[in-house]
């Protein structure tokens, strides 16, 4: 392929993911992605890139009413001349709501891609927040959030060779959570030299996390006057929130262990009194299972 016809093809990308292109056209821009691998990777990660915004936005809960106040106000501004402000005030408006959506993903970090960039966004997301729920909450968005996920999602025995010693916990979590959540990660990981056994649920765009990781000298929730949210089945349960995050915890004799998601604070907490009492079961039964 030439470089100038490439030039043509991802000149029409974003109009071809919009599905603008005229029939012919969008036949000639697919039958060259076919053929094109590097036309292909740009098509791919455009994709990736609209998807993170839309969720972005999508996460985003408008003020009553401003959606209709826009379209009020379009429509005033394109009374005195349509023709004339069509051609102006529509594309204008759509470059400023497009540059207002790019800044609210940048903020939720959906649009950090760069690992100093990422760093630095948790960093300031999770200052507010006590040191023990900082745990959770690294690797959540680091394994979870800026993870690029495979297409593929891991067969069970994928995940089971994965988690190790952990193995019986991905059908346990499968069996506990609502049906309209689907498993899609189960494995271990490590996060500023911590290792952690992490496990990620996903319905739409709501990301669940299930982070477990061995307790450091002296790490305990019941440090610093961080009183449990309530106690179920024995367990204390922990609650906090960084921005968008919503964390519960609890803690058994050797580990920490987390649900970390952008569900409501009640909806997290429910997704923990699901699990908390199966999962602390099932670690008490493997001791020195994790170094």
């Amino acid at each position: 392929m030439s470089d100038q016809t490439c030039l043509r093809i991802l000149g029409l990308l974003d109009s071809y993911l919009d599905h603008e292109l005229s029939s012919d056209v969008a036949l000639e821009v697919a039958n060259h992605l076919k053929a094109c691998d590097r036309c292909s990777r740009e098509l791919d990660a455009r994709r990736v890139l609209v998807n993170r915004l839309r969720g972005a936005v999508r996460s985003v809960s408008a003020a009553p009413g401003l959606q209709s106040a826009i379209c009020e106000s379009v429509r005033s501004n394109l009374q005195p001349s349509r023709s004339r402000f069509s051609r102006t005030a529509l594309p204008i408006a759509a470059a400023l709501l497009a540059c207002l959506s790019a800044a609210v993903a940048y903020r939720l970090g959906y649009l950090r891609f760069t690992k100093s960039s990422q760093e630095s966004y948790l960093a300031s997301i999770s200052a507010p927040i006590p040191d023990i729920l900082r745990v959770g909450l690294g690797d959540h968005v680091h394994c979870a959030v800026f993870r690029a996920f495979s297409k593929q999602h891991p067969t069970p025995a994928e995940m089971a060779q994965d988690l190790g010693p952990y193995k019986d916990l991905a059908p346990l979590v499968s069996k506990s959570i609502p049906g309209d959540y689907r498993l899609e990660m189960a494995h271990q990981c490590r996060y500023h030299a911590r290792r952690f056994v992490h496990l990620t649920m996903r319905r739409g765009f709501t990301l669940v996390s299930l982070v477990i990781s061995r307790r450091g000298d002296g790490e305990s929730f019941a440090r610093d006057q961080f009183l449990p949210a309530l106690t179920e089945s024995g367990i204390d349960l922990y609650q906090g929130s960084a921005q968008r995050f919503q964390i519960s915890g609890f803690q058994t004799h050797d580990y920490l262990v987390y649900v970390v998601s952008n569900l409501g604070r009640q909806d997290n907490l429910n997704m923990m009194l699901a699990l908390a009492p199966s999962v602390a079961s099932l670690l008490e039964s493997i001791p020195g299972s994790a170094s």
